[in-house]
Parts: C-alpha cells; sequence; structure tokens
C-alpha cells in the first residue's frame, strides 16, 4: 500500500511538472484548474465524512489508545479513507497540513 500510494504521489508530480508551466504561460487554463480543485475538495469531504476520529492527525493518540486497550479502531476505512483521502489532498496541489487530511 505504501509503495502504491508513493508511486500515484510520483506520478502526479511529474503531471503538476506539466501543469505548472501550461498554467504560467497560458494564465486562463487557471480557471478549469480552479474548478476541478473545488471538486476535489468536495469528493476529498464526502471521502473522509462525518466520522473523522480515526481519521484525523498522525494516528498516535489512536494507537496509544488502542496498546492500552481504550480505543477499537476499524482499520478498512480509515485505510482506504487517508489513502484516497491523501492521493485526493497531495495531486492537485492542496495543503494537507502537518499530519494529513
Amino acid at each position: 500500500m505504501v509503495a502504491l500510494f508513493r508511486w500515484l504521489i510520483d506520478q502526479a508530480m511529474l503531471f503538476a511538472r506539466f501543469v505548472d508551466p501550461l498554467l504560467r504561460s497560458q494564465p486562463l487554463w487557471l480557471i478549469p484548474y480552479l474548478i476541478a480543485i473545488v471538486i476535489i475538495w468536495g469528493l476529498l469531504s464526502l471521502v473522509i465524512g462525518k466520522d473523522q476520529t480515526d481519521l484525523l492527525g498522525s494516528g498516535v493518540p489512536q494507537i496509544e489508545a488502542i496498546l492500552k486497550d481504550q480505543h477499537r479502531m476499524k482499520w478498512w476505512p480509515v485505510l482506504w479513507k487517508k489513502f484516497v483521502g491523501g492521493l485526493l489532498g497531495i495531486c492537485p496541489g492542496l495543503f494537507l497540513g502537518r499530519e494529513g487530511p
């Protein structure tokens, strides 16, 4: 999963190396790019959803609580939401903050 995530980010960076000069040389392309960013932001909010307990932050507090038997985490929803959410945030150049979406 980590290798696939890293590879997809590298592919997005290759695409960014194509898009950045295009946006600089033809500023009208900023309009569809910004529309795409808003659509991606909407998708990101759908992926993350309302229950963000295990998705926010680095995961260290959640792991500590699990080790103390104070928390149960459903790993599959956390894995796919962090994977897809991370890609939706990183690939178009959105900011994720210090610890991700």
